[in-house]
This record gives C-alpha cells, structure tokens and sequence, in this order.
C-alpha cells in the first residue's frame, strides 16, 4: 500500500493557502522563455522585462519621494503597484521594497503608532510570502528558502495570531527545505518550533498538533520509523487532552472542532507505520483503537472522516492478510462490510 500522506485531507492553513493563492495569480501574468528561444523571441522577453523593470523603478522612485515628505501611506501604496508590475521580484528589487516598507514600520513604531507599523509588517509579511511562492514555483529554491526564512523573523514584531503565522512560516520553510533534499534541517527547525509553542503558547492550543503532524509527515519521508512513530504517538496523546478539555463537539466554536479529525488521520498513519516497520501486533491494535475512535465520534448520520471504519478495516485486513493470519483476516473481513449508520 502506498505511504498515508499525514496532512493530505487536512483541511488546515486558510491563511497560508490565501498567500499562495496571490502569489499564484500573480504567476499567471509570468511571462517565460521557451527553453531554445529564437534571437527574436528573445529580444522581445528582454524589452519587456526592460520595461517592467523601468516601471518597478519609476513607481518606487515615487514612493521614495512621498516617503521624504512623510506621506506614508502614499509611499506604501507606491510600493505596492511597484510590487505589483513585476510576477517575480528579482534580489535587488525584493530588498529595495522590504527595505523601505521596514524603514516606514519603524518611523511609524517611533512615532507611537503601532497598529499602524504592524499594518505595515504584515504587508511585508504577505509580499515575502507571496515572492517565496514564486520563486519556489520556478524552482528557485535558495532564494524560496531566503524568503521564508525573512518571513519568519518578520513575525517577531506582530502581535495579532502570531503562533498561526509562525507555524504558517514553519510550514513553507519546511516545505522548501523537503524539495532541496535537506530532510534533517527541516526536522530541527520543526523540532524548535515545536519547542517553542510548548514554552509559550495555551497548553490546550490545538494548532501545536499541525506543527506535530508536520515534524511526523518529514520522518515519514525520511523512512525513520522509530521517530515517526514516537511524534504520531505524542500527537495523538495530545488530541485526547484537548478532546478531553474541549470535549468532542464537531462545531466551530469548539477551538478544537478539528482535533478528531486530526486523530483519524494520525492513528491511520500510525498504522502504516507499525506496518512499514514490521510491527504487525501494533498495527492491528491500533487499527481496533482506531476503529473504537471512529464509532465513538460518529453519529447515525455523519461517519467521521477522512477514514471511516471500512477504511480502517480494509486496510487491517490487507495487514493481516500479508502476514496469513486467519483469525485476524476473519474479523476484519467481516467488518469490511459495515454501513456508517450502523453501530460496530
């Protein structure tokens, strides 16, 4: 069976998702090259990157001039349709604009007006996010991973959902580090975050199980089924506390509605570890555990998802199947067949 991506279902992250979304529309007015360009094609791209370029400058140059008059909100708005001519912010324009909105959060900071100078970092905040997105859509990962990396010591100076956008940050940083190859570094900063919501944040915040599920969906593809193991079952231990402070109500005013569905998943992928580490006893006991769980925070009409109890049964009995043990493949087969409106 093929590896249970742990976050895949996850319907997590809206903020995130939102600035990537506007850095993919902005992709979308990318224009490229073709890989062998004729001599003309290619002095079109350069004329009008020229261009682009020359109207990047012309608008940052007037936001630079509204700056020196103290018209902030001029400059910044300046600053954005600067931001918005190019798809793709080359380094020296990146810098030039994050260099100039910072100098405009400061003089704001100074002047005691500090909604206004965290308006401002979270505008950078969006853009960093936005050309990190960018730049890892074209395969530019070195200066992806710069970004995000910017991303998160921007966060510093924010006070509004700050934990969200640190684990929103982790989760870019993470992801780009994967596509580089360098699994152990995205461990350890996972591992730093995860450290650092324990030391600061509500012990019964429910958004420390993402950076959990997170650190375990980089073991997975590290094939380290010992730390796998060991994070899923300290993930799930800690969606048993919050459902026990919470209580299991699947509604939005229970901060932690999500947390059974995370567990599903966790306990599924719990499984496939064991079953990857050729633990079978442990697999087909947390396959029962799972199980138990699904019935529990299911209702005659609403099956927990993303895994039913069908799900869990198939996959229990294909366990037990490789492994011929009949008595096992009985009671799983027989389950195969259960309808979500019926009790186990």
């Amino acid at each position: 069976m093929q590896g249970v991506r742990i976050l895949e279902k996850s319907g997590m992250w809206v903020l995130l998702t939102v600035l990537i979304l506007v850095a993919s529309s902005s992709l979308i007015r990318f224009v490229t090259s073709p890989a062998n360009p004729s001599p003309d094609l290619a002095n079109k791209q350069e004329k009008y990157d020229s261009m682009q370029d020359a109207k990047f400058r012309s608008l940052f140059e007037s936001g630079g001039k509204a700056l020196q008059k103290g018209e902030y909100a001029d400059a910044l708005a300046n600053y954005g349709e600067a931001e918005k001519v190019l798809p793709q912010l080359n380094e020296e324009q990146y810098i030039l604009l994050k260099n100039a909105r910072e100098h405009i959060a400061g003089l704001y900071a100074a002047a005691g007006s500090s909604g206004e100078a965290e308006g401002v970092y979270k505008t950078i905040l969006a853009s960093t996010f936005r050309d990190g997105a960018a730049h890892l859509q074209s395969g530019q990962l070195e200066s992806a991973l710069g970004r995000y990396q910017d991303a998160t010591e921007l966060t510093e100076h924010l006070t509004d959902n700050k934990e969200i956008r640190l684990i929103q940050c982790n989760k870019a940083t993470v992801e780009t580090l994967r596509r580089m190859g360098r699994l152990p570094d995205a461990v350890n900063i996972t591992q730093q975050l995860i450290d650092r919501l324990q030391s600061s944040a509500d012990e019964y915040d429910p958004a420390i199980i993402q950076v959990y599920m997170q650190l375990a969906q980089t073991y997975q593809m590290q094939r380290d089924w010992e730390h796998l193991e060991q994070t899923l079952r300290t993930s799930i231990a800690l969606c048993d506390t919050m459902i026990a402070h919470y209580g299991g109500r699947p509604d939005s005013d229970n901060p932690a509605w999500m947390t059974p569905v995370n567990e599903d998943q966790l306990l599924y992928a719990l499984i496939d570890a064991y079953d990857k580490d050729g633990k079978t006893d442990e697999a087909l006991a947390t396959a029962q555990t799972l199980y138990d769980f699904i019935a529990q925070h299911s209702t005659p009409w609403n099956e927990l998802q993303p895994h039913t109890r069908k799900n869990v049964a198939q996959f229990a009995f294909q366990i037990a199947s490789k492994r011929n043990l009949p008595d096992a493949m009985d009671t799983w087969r027989q389950r195969e067949t259960i309808e979500p409106s019926r009790p186990y």
